[in-house]
């Protein structure tokens, strides 16, 4: 039984691999279309930066260049780090705990 659900789930993992390449391709070619077609294709090298966003960054000195740099503070890349980690434990726990309720 449970090799059977490994080869189902490594046969829909290929799938599932197939169509996000066909997906991608087709998106890259319909957005290179539009692009084309509205004759922004050099809108990213020609668009400013928006010097009115701060977003979470702090501005120092960089010991270098001794000119101001912006960065984001350890405590926030931390912060975030600790997210995506306790969110990618809790779904593999759920996970495992399910498969093995499935395979008992």
């Amino acid at each position: 039984m449970l090799l059977y659900s490994r080869k189902i789930v490594i046969l829909a993992l290929i799938v599932y691999m197939c169509i996000g390449t066909i997906f991608l391709e087709i998106w890259k070619r319909y957005r290179s279309r539009l692009a084309y077609e509205w004759n922004v294709s050099s809108f990213e090298n020609s668009e400013p930066d928006r010097p009115q966003f701060i977003g979470n960054v702090e501005k120092k000195v960089s010991p270098k260049t001794h000119m101001y740099i912006t960065y984001s503070p350890v405590h926030h890349r931390l912060a975030v780090l600790g997210l995506v980690l306790s969110a990618c434990w809790l779904y593999h726990a759920r996970y495992y705990r399910r498969l093995e309720a499935d395979c008992s």
